[in-house]
C-alpha cells in the first residue's frame, strides 16, 4: 500500500570514495584542476587529495598550504584552504568532474568546477 514497487540500488563506497554514476570513485591520491569564478576574475589551479584528509592546494594565493584539508560529506566533498579561510563545497558530476560553491570568512561566495587530471 503506497509503494510504487520501484527499486533502486544504493552504492556503498569506502571511506575515501564517493558514489558517482553508480560506481565508487576513489578520491584519495587524486589530482583535480579547479577553475574558480571569483568576483575578481577566473583563476585555475590544481589540488592534490592525500590520504587522511590532507590536501595540497597549488593556488598561488594559498599562503598556508600545509594546513589544507578535505573530507567526504553526505552529498559530496569539502575542501578547506588557508587556515579554513575558505571552504569549497563539491558535488561530483561523474568520476572525472565536479562543481560547487565556495564561501570565505568574509561571506563572499563564488562558483567553481574541476576536472580530474590524475
Amino acid at each position: 500500500e503506497g509503494s510504487s514497487g520501484a527499486a533502486f540500488a544504493v552504492t556503498r563506497c569506502g571511506a575515501d570514495e564517493l558514489a558517482a554514476s553508480g560506481a565508487c570513485v576513489p578520491m584519495s591520491g587524486s589530482t583535480w584542476l579547479l577553475t574558480t569564478h571569483m568576483p575578481e576574475g577566473t583563476r585555475v589551479f590544481e589540488i592534490d587529495l592525500h590520504p587522511g584528509g590532507r590536501c595540497t592546494s597549488h593556488d598561488p594565493n594559498d599562503t598556508t598550504p600545509d594546513d589544507d584539508e578535505w573530507a567526504i560529506e553526505s552529498k559530496g566533498l569539502r575542501f578547506w584552504f588557508n587556515q579554513r579561510y575558505v571552504v569549497y563545497e563539491a558535488e561530483l558530476d561523474g568520476p572525472r568532474a565536479m562543481h560547487g560553491i565556495t564561501h570565505n570568512v568574509t561571506d563572499l561566495s563564488w562558483s567553481w568546477s574541476a576536472v580530474r587530471v590524475r
